[in-house]
C-alpha cells in the first residue's frame, strides 16, 4: 500500500496541471497539494477555501457556474480563461470533471505558451494565404488527381469566371495533351522523392479553349494529412510570342547583313575590277600615247632646235616640255600602281605588301619593316586582293592620323589561320569607336572589318594611348587554293 500510495503521490506531483475539487456550494479544495504534502488520507478534507479567495470574482463565478452545468449534465465541460500570475497575463484550460453528485474535480492547465505558438501559427497562415491570394502568378493545389484550391489568379489564368470551375477537377483536363506524359512523369517523381522539380515550360488549355503557354514549378506539400502537390503557373505567352519575334526579327536582321556582307564584297569585287581595268587601260593606251608623244616630241627637238644653242627659247621651250612629259608619266605610273599592283598578281601578297609599304616609305619618311614569307601555295586571289586592301587602308590611317615614326607589317601563317597585323608607335585611338561599339563608328575601321568578314575572317583593334595601334586581321586558310583565279571569274 505505501509503494501504491508513493508512485501515486510521484504521479499526481510530476503533472503539471493544479488540480482542485470543488464542492456545490463554493468550496474548493486544493488536491495535489493535499498529495505533496503527503496527507492522502485526508486529501481534500483540509484547506478549505471559497473560490472567492483563490481567484477573482468574476472567474469564481465562471467556475461555479461551469461547475453547477457539468454536475446538472453529467458531463466534463472544457473553458478558458485569463489569470495575472507574476505580473504576467498568462491563459489557462480549465476541465470540469463530475465525480459525483455534490462536487466536480478542475483541472488546469497553463496554455500561454501554446496559445501563443498558435497565434504565431495562425499569423502565418494569415500571411501565407495573403500572400497566395495576392500572388500574380497563378497557384493550385492538386490531391488525389484533384484540385482542391486555386487563388484568384489561378482563375483569371484558366480563363473561369469562378474558382468552382476548376475545383475538384483534374489538373489534366488544363494540360495540353502533348505535355501529359511529361507532367505525369514530374509528378510521379515528386510523389516517390518528395520536395520539388524544377522549372518547366508546358502548354495549357483555358476554360474557352485558348491554349497558352505556361511557365510552372511544384512542389509536394502536406495537405489535410495527405501528400498533395503545390503547383505555381506563370502565363508566359506574351514572352514566348516577344521571344518568336525577335527570334524572327533576328534572323531576318542575320539574313539582310548577310546579304550586305555579300553586297559589299561584291561592290568590292566590282570596285577592284574596275581598278584594275582602269589600270590596264591607263598601261596601254594612255602610257602608250605619252611615250608616243615623247618620241615625236624628241624628234622635233631634234629637227628644229639642232643648230641653236642650249639658251634659245626653243631649246628651253623643248626642255620644259620634255620635263612636264616625264612627269605626268610618272604620275600616271604612280596612279596605275594605287589603282591596281601588279605586283599583286605576278608574286602575291607579300611581295605586293614589300613594294607598297618601300614606296610609302619613301614619299612620307617612315621607317617600315615586313615581317614573314611569301605563302606556298598561294591564297585565294580574293584574299589576296581582299588583305592588301586592308593592309593599304591601315597604312594609309596611319600616315594621315598616327602621327607615327615606325610601322611594322607581320603576315605569319600556320596550317589552319593567316594572321596579318599592322602595327605603329603613333598616339593610339578610341578602340570603342575603332570596334564599332559607338553609334558613330570609324568609317575606315568598318570597312576593314567588313572586308575580314567577307573572307570569313576577323579584324581586331588593340591600342592605347601614346602606346601606338595595332589592327590585326585573322583568317582561316580553309580559303586556300592553288587555283589562282581572277576578282569576279
Amino acid at each position: 500500500m505505501p509503494k501504491s500510495i508513493d508512485r501515486y503521490r510521484a504521479l499526481v506531483d510530476a503533472i503539471p496541471d493544479f488540480i482542485l475539487c470543488v464542492y456545490h456550494d463554493g468550496v474548493c479544495v486544493d488536491i495535489k497539494q493535499d498529495i505533496t504534502d503527503g496527507d492522502i488520507q485526508n486529501a481534500g478534507k483540509k484547506g478549505h477555501l471559497r473560490l472567492q479567495e483563490r481567484f477573482p470574482a468574476p472567474l469564481a463565478t465562471k467556475i461555479l457556474e461551469h461547475s453547477k452545468a457539468a454536475l446538472l449534465c453529467n458531463q466534463t465541460l472544457i473553458f478558458e480563461y485569463d489569470l495575472q500570475e507574476n505580473g504576467e497575463q498568462h491563459i489557462f484550460e480549465a476541465r470540469i470533471v463530475p465525480t459525483n453528485n455534490e462536487e466536480v474535480l478542475m483541472i488546469g492547465r497553463d496554455i500561454t505558451e501554446r496559445k501563443q505558438i498558435e497565434s504565431a501559427l495562425s499569423e502565418s497562415e494569415e500571411r501565407y494565404r495573403t500572400l497566395v491570394e495576392l500572388s500574380p502568378d497563378a497557384i493550385f493545389i492538386n490531391r488525389d488527381n484533384q484540385i482542391v484550391y486555386a487563388n484568384p489568379a489561378c482563375v483569371h489564368l484558366l480563363g473561369a469566371i469562378s474558382a468552382n470551375e476548376i475545383l475538384g477537377k483534374s489538373p489534366f483536363l488544363f494540360i495540353h495533351p502533348t505535355g501529359h506524359d511529361k507532367a505525369k512523369a514530374r509528378i510521379s517523381q515528386m510523389m516517390e522523392r518528395g520536395g520539388s522539380v524544377p522549372k518547366v515550360e508546358n502548354r495549357f488549355v483555358r476554360v474557352d479553349g485558348v491554349v497558352i503557354d505556361v511557365e510552372a514549378v511544384a512542389q509536394t506539400i502536406q495537405d489535410h494529412g495527405k501528400v498533395a502537390t503545390q503547383f505555381v503557373w506563370r502565363d508566359i505567352s506574351e514572352r514566348k510570342q516577344t521571344e518568336a519575334e525577335n527570334t524572327r526579327l533576328l534572323e531576318e536582321v542575320t539574313h539582310q547583313r548577310l546579304q550586305l556582307r555579300a553586297l559589299n564584297q561584291r561592290m568590292a569585287e566590282i570596285q577592284d575590277m574596275e581598278r584594275k581595268a582602269l589600270a590596264r587601260e591607263l598601261h596601254d593606251q594612255v602610257s602608250s600615247n605619252l611615250s608616243l608623244l615623247a618620241i615625236n616630241l624628241k624628234l622635233l627637238q631634234n629637227r628644229y632646235t639642232e643648230d641653236l644653242e642650249g639658251s634659245h627659247p626653243d631649246h628651253v621651250t623643248f626642255k620644259n616640255l620634255q620635263s612636264s612629259l616625264q612627269q605626268i608619266s610618272e604620275r600616271i605610273r604612280d596612279v596605275m600602281a594605287d589603282l591596281w599592283p601588279p605586283v599583286l598578281d605576278d608574286y602575291g601578297l607579300f611581295a605586293a605588301l614589300d613594294w607598297y609599304s618601300e614606296r610609302l616609305a619613301h614619299y612620307n619618311s617612315l621607317l617600315i619593316h615586313l615581317k614573314g614569307e611569301e605563302l606556298q601555295p598561294r591564297l585565294n586571289t580574293v584574299v589576296e586582293q581582299t588583305l592588301f586592301r586592308i593592309a593599304q587602308e591601315a597604312l594609309t590611317n596611319v600616315v594621315k592620323h598616327a602621327q607615327a615614326t615606325e610601322i611594322t607589317i607581320r603576315l605569319i601563317s600556320t596550317a589552319s589561320m593567316l594572321s596579318m597585323a599592322v602595327i605603329d608607335n603613333g598616339c593610339g585611338i578610341d578602340t570603342t569607336r575603332a570596334n564599332g561599339t559607338l553609334r558613330e563608328p570609324n568609317w575606315g575601321m568598318l570597312n576593314m572589318r567588313e572586308r575580314a568578314q567577307a573572307i570569313g575572317g576577323d579584324l581586331r583593334v588593340v591600342s592605347s594611348k601614346d602606346a601606338g595601334t595595332s589592327i590585326i586581321v585573322e583568317v582561316p586558310l580553309d580559303n586556300r587554293t592553288t587555283a589562282h583565279k581572277e576578282v569576279g571569274a
